[in-house]
């Protein structure tokens, strides 16, 4: 087995390095191996599917605490087909998801904000989410009365009003 080539605090650091020039950062040709390969580099123990699915997460959890990071692009070949790691496939030859895949995507699905908040008396609601589109819907005793787009920006406290009045009719009730 090849000497440890990856540090989770090197790759932590050198993301604050690059945020320092101030500019968006996107990492590029991210990968890790799901098997080990003699000669090459490794961490903690030898590669396998679970130490992956481990690094991956850990990654990709690094690269969102940045303020300046936009996104990771997988490397080359998602497939263990034609990865440019070897064994460096979210999915196997055969098109299998290995355990990357359902941790990034357990991953993912955590950093996504969905929920219901009911007003205060005042009609106010202090809601926290992460940077992006959101379909909010305002619903008044049970009935849907307004459907609207909100969009919250990246690291930025965003301040929404929506009007409902008595004007806007309530469905299911005449008026």
């Amino acid at each position: 087995v090849g000497a440890v080539g990856l540090d989770l605090v090197k790759i932590d650091r050198l993301l604050d390095q690059y945020a320092a020039l101030g500019k968006p950062i996107m990492v590029k040709e991210f990968s890790a191996p799901s098997a080990q390969v003699d000669g090459s580099s490794w961490w903690h123990r030898a590669w396998d599917e679970d130490l992956q699915a481990e690094f991956t997460s850990k990654v990709y959890a690094i690269a969102f605490s940045k303020r300046l990071v936009r996104g990771i692009i997988w490397s080359w070949g998602v497939s263990d087909a034609d990865a440019f790691i070897l064994h460096g496939g979210l999915v196997d030859e055969q098109m299998r998801p290995k355990k990357a895949y359902f941790a990034l995507q357990r991953l993912l699905a955590s950093w996504r904000t969905s929920g219901g908040s009911t007003t205060d008396a005042a009609g106010t609601v202090a809601w926290r989410g992460f940077a992006g589109t959101y379909q909010v819907s305002v619903a008044r005793n049970g009935h849907e009365v307004l459907h609207a787009s909100l969009h919250v920006a990246e690291q930025q406290r965003s301040h929404f009003v929506i009007p409902v009045t008595d004007a806007v009719p309530i469905a299911g009730v005449s008026q």
